[in-house]
């Protein structure tokens, strides 16, 4: 039971989370981004900000750029 616990610790290190429709994915905590060191943004969310999941970034099966300007920082955004 321990290896499999060991394992599991391991795994989660270097797991990333697949986008696929964007609805299980959250924005803030999950590690979904494959071309940053820890899979995260670097932009701290903003207080106000409603967007907790990947789905609500995309508009007609693209990135929603304006938003995505409005809430991360332009080097999140490249």
């Amino acid at each position: 039971m321990e290896k499999h616990i060991q394992c599991k610790r391991v795994v989660a290190k270097g797991a990333m989370k697949r986008i696929g429709d964007g609805k299980i994915v959250d924005v803030w905590n999950d590690k979904w981004l494959l071309d940053t060191e820890n899979g995260m943004f670097k932009t701290e969310k903003p207080i106000n900000c409603k967007v907790e999941i990947i789905d609500r970034l995309i508009s007609n099966g693209k990135w929603n750029m304006k938003l995505l300007k409005e809430i991360f920082c332009q080097e999140d955004v490249e």
